[in-house]
């Protein structure tokens, strides 16, 4: 009697036990947790709703007020198409690189940032912050990849890895002389060739006769032009402030670019034209600045272009200004990773991430919303592939360069009708860097980085703008630079190169 007792018992139990899970099953699959790729229901006072899962994205535009009706019109898209919703963690651009670098250090989930060097991209690939990207881009976003070259993919690589997806932009760089144009008709410079520095010394002599008491002959700031000309001079820079290779050689080899040749004679051609009263004499010591430049002062100066620029140059120097070649287009690996997204490994959802990504990459719709807003709101159209925006329409954030592919953004008053078209041409077209893809650490030789740019900080802003004797005060920092240690630099990035170059 008492074993049957038991059995009854046994069964009433495991009928219990049963039903509870089944109980449990029906309300799990209402739950609000949302902590997969899928989109859930979830019940509210009887009546059922769709939830997505959130894909953040910090970026650094400046503040819009209507961000976020913008970004709702974006999620109608996102929801349909992806099956997730975008969450843009907005960051103003001055607390940038310091508000990534405690959101990282703090482990903080979100899904993507806008990356660069200046923002610390090796950094934060050493230290595991960022996902490999090369399977997600491959079936997530097969037109992202498939629409930029494979040398360009190349830039992006840490140890054979992807770890940023690339910003379609201007890549292949190259620059030469602006000329204001009422001094360019009157000079008639379009019969001239004009190409080097010494044919525009011969140029500037006769500027200086023309100019009146408020022109500036040419411009220039602290910063020099050196840096900033350096595929002129035949020269590819590997890092920010010390190395460089020889362009075209394919085996090439790391030199102090303040050592050679090229730097010599740029500091010396730079000391007449500062003698000759061609440089302004508060160069050593002026920062850039667009209120400078934008006076319509300025007769002459050195620049980088891209196709179609005319319109925005001639507003930022607050005159019209004729361009004057000097260069082939240039790619190397610094001008391919200046503006990236690239995935937190705290991501909650990569693949909708990277889906989202492909969608701003390839949609022309999805861009031009992000970029430029609602039609009819905050621009409207004026061609099928024109606009006009609307002046304080309360969304103008200026980050067509820091998202996605600029080739599919809509024209603004000014660009050309086949810019984009141009744009493409000089990329595809452009020499690529023999060091395509070699990224220089500085970790061991760190000390050594600091003392040598301690040395450059004191004596660069006066030789790169003119304003001393060349021979004497080159002569003093190469000797300071020798004693700081530049050459351990050199040997290391010779022993990096060597490295990249036997991994090919």
């Amino acid at each position: 009697m008492r074993r049957n007792m038991m059995k009854v018992m046994t069964t009433i139990l495991t009928f219990m036990m049963l039903f509870s899970m089944v109980g449990c099953s029906k309300k799990e699959g209402k739950s609000t947790n949302v902590d997969t790729n899928e989109s859930q229901v979830k019940e509210n006072d009887g009546q059922t709703e769709k939830t997505y899962p959130k894909v953040t994205w910090y970026i650094r535009p400046s503040a819009q007020q209507d961000m976020d009706i913008v970004v709702e019109e974006l999620n109608k898209i996102f929801r349909e198409k992806v099956g997730a919703e975008l969450e843009i963690k907005r960051v103003d651009p001055g607390d940038y690189n310091q508000k990534m670098m405690t959101t990282i250090a703090a482990g903080e989930k979100f899904d993507m940032m806008h990356s660069a060097p200046r923002y610390g991209f090796y950094d934060n690939v050493a230290k595991g912050a960022y996902l490999p990207l090369d399977d997600l881009l491959k079936e997530y976003a097969p037109k992202t990849y498939a629409n930029i070259k494979s040398e360009f993919w190349d830039a992006v690589k840490v140890d054979g890895k992807i770890y940023g997806v690339i910003n379609y932009q201007i890549f292949g760089r190259e620059n030469g002389f602006r000329v204001r144009k009422d001094v360019y008709d009157a000079l008639d410079l379009s019969s001239k060739e004009i190409k080097t520095f010494e044919d525009m010394d011969e140029i500037l002599v006769k500027m200086a006769e023309i100019a009146d008491g408020d022109d500036i002959v040419f411009n220039m700031n602290k910063e020099g032009l050196f840096n900033n000309s350096l595929t002129y001079h035949g020269l590819d820079p590997i890092d920010n402030d010390m190395g460089v290779i020889r362009i075209g050689d394919n085996k090439p080899v790391a030199e102090n670019r303040y050592a050679t040749e090229e730097f010599k004679a740029y500091v010396n051609m730079m000391h007449k034209w500062y003698k000759s009263g061609y440089i302004p004499k508060d160069s050593p010591t002026r920062e850039y600045s667009r209120e400078f430049v934008a006076t319509g002062r300025i007769m002459a100066s050195w620049d980088n272009h891209k196709p179609g620029d005319e319109y925005e140059v001639n507003t930022l120097y607050g005159t019209e200004m004729e361009y004057i070649p000097s260069e082939t287009p240039f790619v190397n690996t610094q001008n391919v990773i200046a503006t990236m997204t690239s995935l937190s490994h705290t991501s909650p959802n990569p693949e909708k991430a990277m889906q989202i990504l492909e969608l701003v990459n390839t949609d022309p719709e999805v861009y031009n919303l992000l970029i430029n807003g609602i039609e009819g709101k905050h621009y409207k159209k004026v061609g099928d592939n024109r606009i006009e925006p609307i002046s304080n329409s309360g969304y103008a954030p200026n980050c067509g360069w820091m998202v996605g592919n600029q080739f599919n953004a809509y024209l603004l008053p000014g660009q050309p009708d086949d810019v984009w078209e141009k744009t493409i041409e000089v990329n595809e077209s452009a020499t690529i860097s023999s060091a395509m893809g070699l990224s220089i650490d500085i970790t061991s030789v760190k000390n050594e980085y600091v003392q040598c740019k301690s040395v450059l900080d004191e004596y660069l802003p006066a030789l790169v703008t003119g304003a001393v004797d060349a021979d004497k005060h080159l002569s003093d920092m190469l000797d300071k630079l020798e004693q700081a240690g530049i050459q351990k630099i050199i040997d290391e990035e010779n022993r990096q190169i060597q490295e990249f170059l036997s991994a090919q």
